[in-house]
């Protein structure tokens, strides 16, 4: 055993004395800064290459982040090698361009901002009018205000052109190009000639939209179409204004005979057009109002006054309803009551609403003995009248007539919405007359007739028959 052991000895040391002379093991090139920057891969630097790659680079961006800040203005490359992260500067080799917000207006370099040094300065379209002060916006506070703002004058030139005619105020605000429009506050004075007369509205053309206006005497008579000359090629034409109303026939006065005729002239009631301007003007009828359109006589404007020169003669005004005769203020049997204000009965005397005041203050009846009770009308005939939306007739009504006098109007109301029924009475013996009037909606309309016996005589809807649709 001992001898074992001895022999093994020697065998063992010298395996130690070779191993002895093997090199120290490499050093860890994890360890060391071979860009000098100050951290190592082992620290974090994700580029150990690049001296301005390392954690923290870009203060702006992250505190530990392995960032690159070529430029030095604390905002990592938004495009750095790989492996590297990534930061927000736009240009990293411009410490201009970056997120900083040195003038206080929001925004930064890589946010548009061309003059972070100049709040004024910016990409925003304060004034909405599609250019920022970045864009040449001389005011980025009015919107009429911007380069190309007076394309006419220029399409690049920041102007004003408060009025948007094209052109360019000539003493706008400090520090805008001065344009040349003559008026900037009024878009009908420009140097645009609209009518190619040879004349614009800043050289006293004093209608540019028609060619026969123009500042210029061309006949030599001391005016020109400007003026008032109607024809400039025709000097004995004049301007004299014959009944003193403002306006001369070289005025657009249709009648130059007649002080209440002229353009844009209020109108009377009095037979006649009295505006000349009106868009349906006529020589030969008056405007509808002062028509009689149903030959009762009676017209709808109301009497103001005026002399009546109308070719026909008119016996009353205020007609309530110039398409049926039977409706007019006439009067005609002196009662103080015409059909317009409810009287059923305008050829008696002694018909007329209140009449018989002791049966009713309202109600048209006959008082012929002038005892303040009504004539007994013992004929009653009840009528039923239902709109199916319920909203009411919408201008859609019967009319009861006896002995073809109309005795009053009836209707469902907008009020009453989808039902009224009326009592209807006449004296025994007359005759009785049923008339239905279209209104808007007639889809919606019917109506039922119930004789003095209760009998169902006549029923119609929707879409009732127009005109007269039932007699008795």
């Amino acid at each position: 055993m001992l001898s074992i052991f001895l022999l093994y000895l020697p065998f063992a040391c010298s395996e130690k004395d070779q191993d002895s002379a093997v090199s120290p093991p490499p050093i860890d090139t994890n360890t060391i800064d071979d860009d000098g920057d100050g951290f190592t891969e082992e620290d974090g630097d994700c580029d150990d290459e690049d001296p301005l790659t390392f954690p923290g680079v870009a203060e702006h961006e992250a505190v530990f982040a392995c960032m690159t800040d070529n430029d030095g203005d604390g905002w990592g490359s938004d495009e750095p090698k790989f492996g590297v992260a990534s930061g927000t500067d736009c240009d990293d080799n411009d410490p201009n361009m970056n997120n900083d917000d040195v003038d206080g207006d929001g925004l930064g370099g890589c946010e548009g901002d061309c003059d972070d040094n100049d709040a004024f300065q910016n990409l925003r379209d304060n004034d909405g009018d599609g250019y920022a002060s970045c864009n040449g916006d001389c005011d980025d506070n009015d919107p009429l205000i911007h380069p190309g703002a007076a394309e006419l004058e220029s399409l690049t030139a920041c102007m004003q052109d408060a009025d948007q005619d094209g052109w360019g105020a000539q003493i706008p605000p400090n520090g805008i190009e001065a344009g040349t429009d003559c008026d900037d506050s009024d878009a009908r004075l420009s140097h645009t000639d609209l009518d190619g007369d040879g004349f614009s509205s800043c050289n006293n053309d004093c209608d540019d939209n028609s060619a026969a206006l123009y500042p210029y005497d061309m006949d030599g008579d001391g005016t020109s179409p400007c003026d008032g000359d109607c024809d400039d090629t025709d000097a004995t034409l004049n301007r004299s204004d014959l009944d003193n109303d403002g306006f001369t026939s070289c005025v657009n006065d249709c009648n130059d005979n007649d002080a209440t005729v002229f353009p844009n002239a209020d109108e009377r009631c009095d037979g006649q057009y009295n505006d000349c301007n009106s868009p349906d003007y006529d020589t030969t009828l008056p405007p509808v109002p002062e028509r009689d359109s149903d030959g009762d006589g009676s017209v709808e404007c109301e009497e103001d006054g005026s002399t009546w020169v109308g070719s026909s003669t008119v016996l009353g005004y205020a007609d309530c309803d110039d398409n049926s005769p039977s409706y007019n203020q006439n009067d005609s049997d002196g009662d103080g009551y015409s059909t317009c204000d409810g009287d059923c009965d305008d050829n008696d005397e002694f018909t007329f609403p209140g009449i018989a005041s002791l049966d009713s203050s309202t109600a048209c009846m006959t008082d012929n003995d002038g005892d303040g009770y009504g004539a007994v009308q013992n004929c009653c005939y009840e009528l039923v009248m239902t709109d199916n939306f319920g909203d009411g007739w919408n201008g859609g009504y019967i009319t009861v007539y006896e002995d073809n006098i109309s005795i009053g109007t009836y209707s469902v109301t907008e009020s009453e919405g989808s039902t009224s029924t009326d009592s209807v009475c006449i004296s025994d013996g007359s005759v009785f007359l049923l008339q239905y009037t279209a209104g808007l909606r007639e889809g919606e309309n019917s109506y039922s007739l119930y004789d003095p016996n209760g009998t169902l005589v006549y029923s119609a809807g929707p879409q009732p028959t127009i005109g007269d649709v039932y007699t008795d």
